[in-house]
């Protein structure tokens, strides 16, 4: 349904994806979902998984199989609508860089294009707008579902800081087709500038109501953990620093430590959660839904990241904000340059003795001011927020 109204206003949109749906949420799910909340028609669509994504997995054999979009429920109310589709099984090589990645592609698109194109008539959908989501490697899409103008989508640095210079190109040339480029960081936003001046920081933010509706009681297995309970919400991956947690646990003996999330396969994943003291609990992976209810009963919300090049370019982690308006202070590593809404309300430390002398603190020190704070700065960075900055800056290209 084409839109003469202001950009993502009542729009047809596709956004080409580089996660699984049921992957762990992050800003590439939850900020589409808000269009689709704001009343936009939203078809969100797989990344192509490779055989290591769907050996294993039925669902991941079904979703590359079929070409029927399916919809995703959305609160009662909501304006708009959200389908999820998957491309057909990657070939070997196919998002790479260089000769070999363009030859691959070449070989692989018309499957992409026919995939796409039957989950646009199966939502019944006349996109206006094509969203790539850290996906270069669908520069060849561009123009072919009759879109009125395209954005290219970024949280990380392409290749997570190890492309090549055949990657750079690839990404270099998308940024020079699509309308406008958004970032969740400005230092990528910087980054990007160079190849499309019309590039702009999209941070992270956090869906109000979904906070409100799920707060209201304390999960049976979160009631079972003593207070004071220091909270860990996201994937146990190599980007957590596992020693540093352990050891912390040990020098705070009286807090329950919490790392709540799926665990990446790893050995380093495996050794560092097999070297926990018994003072840190693993309930495993919380739905979305369920996450809101355990930050709200945290004592202190974690973000223990080991200080790599490629975090320092990503910014705020997308749960920042969630964290914020649950209230409780933050304690973190300084593993980036902290963006402007965070200075004053962060905890940084960056051993295990900072890391326990700052829980010390927390847990004799009044926080009311801290956590009106935090909050107030979560509220004034909502969904809505975020999608008033995409229509602005849209808006300020013209039809160009």
């Amino acid at each position: 349904m084409r839109s003469a109204a202001a950009p993502f206003e009542s729009d047809d949109i596709v956004v080409l994806a580089d996660e699984a749906w049921d992957s762990i949420w992050r800003q590439r799910h939850k900020l589409p979902r808000s269009w689709a909340l704001a009343g936009n028609r939203v078809l969100w669509v797989e990344q192509a998984p490779f055989p290591g994504a769907w050996l294993g997995d039925a669902g991941r054999r079904r979703a590359a199989a079929d070409a029927v979009p399916r919809r995703v429920p959305l609160p009662a109310g909501a304006a708009g609508a959200l389908w999820v589709g998957c491309l057909p099984p990657a070939m070997p090589f196919q998002e790479r860089g260089g000769a070999l990645g363009r030859a691959v592609r070449a070989l692989a698109m018309p499957a992409v294009r026919r995939r796409v194109r039957a989950l646009v008539r199966g939502a019944g959908l006349a996109p206006r707008a094509l969203v790539l989501w850290q996906q270069p490697a669908y520069a060849a899409l561009l123009g072919e579902l009759g879109e009125e103008f395209a954005l290219y989508a970024t949280h990380d640095p392409y290749r997570y800081g190890r492309a090549t210079g055949a990657d750079l190109e690839l990404e270099r040339e998308l940024c020079g087709r699509v309308r406008a480029v958004i970032a969740t960081s400005e230092a990528r936003a910087e980054e990007l500038r160079r190849w499309n001046p019309r590039t702009a920081r999209l941070g992270p933010a956090v869906d109000v109501d979904w906070w409100e509706a799920r707060t209201r009681s304390e999960p049976t297995a979160l009631a079972r953990i003593p207070r004071p309970r220091a909270l860990f919400v996201s994937a146990l991956r190599p980007a957590v620093d596992f020693a540093l947690l352990a050891e912390t646990a040990r020098h705070a003996p009286g807090w329950s430590f919490i790392l709540a999330g799926p665990r990446t396969g790893d050995a380093e994943v495996r050794r560092g959660l097999a070297a926990m003291p018994g003072n840190v609990h693993l309930p495993g992976r919380l739905a979305w839904e369920e996450s809101a209810a355990w930050m709200a009963g945290a004592d202190a919300l974690l973000l223990p990241y080991r200080c790599l090049p490629e975090l320092g370019a990503v910014g705020l982690p997308h749960k920042f904000f969630e964290y914020c308006i649950a209230g409780a202070p933050i304690l973190a590593t300084p593993f980036c340059e902290f963006d402007r809404e965070a200075r004053g309300v962060l905890r940084v430390a960056a051993d295990a003795a900072g890391w326990a002398a700052q829980l010390e603190e927390i847990l004799w020190s009044p926080d009311d001011d801290g956590r009106s704070r935090r909050q107030a700065i979560a509220r004034a960075n909502s969904y809505g927020e975020r999608l008033a900055e995409l229509r602005a800056l849209l808006g300020e290209q013209g039809a160009g």
